[in-house]
């Protein structure tokens, strides 16, 4: 693309020009984008909603209208649990070892080979570090 040097005009003739012949910029957001995703249950089936670029009087106003509708909200899904179906402990959103319920578990730099992302850093009665992982 060459780079074109247009005459300068005076603001009469920017006045006088014709909108056609005007650039047209999209008029600038309000709030950044965003998303809201909203997941229902309307006769049995699960529906997922997802709203674009909307603010929280517009979502609101979209949940009222599915409660009319008779869409109920879907149930909250079950606690995680451990992968010996054991429930993971947690305290004010921060896991903690069974072995250790004072310490909170330390977020690991990588995932183990399990997947594990958090570790006890508490020692055991032998002065070994505990093994638990989450």
């Amino acid at each position: 693309m060459r780079a074109v040097n247009l005459p300068q005009i005076t603001a009469e003739q920017a006045e006088n020009e014709p909108a056609a012949d005007r650039i047209q910029f999209p008029p600038t957001r309000a709030y950044p984008q965003n998303r809201a995703t909203i997941t229902a249950v309307y006769d049995g089936f699960h529906v997922q909603f997802e709203l674009f670029d909307t603010g929280v009087g517009k979502v609101e106003q979209f949940i009222g209208t599915l409660q009319e509708r008779g869409y109920t909200p879907a149930p909250v899904a079950a606690p995680a649990r451990q992968q010996n179906g054991t429930p993971a402990a947690a305290t004010n959103g921060h896991a903690h070892c069974p072995d250790h319920p004072d310490r909170t578990l330390k977020p690991m730099k990588f995932a183990d080979k399990a997947g594990h992302t958090l570790m006890c850093t508490a020692r055991r009665d032998d002065g070994e570090y505990c093994l638990f992982r989450a």
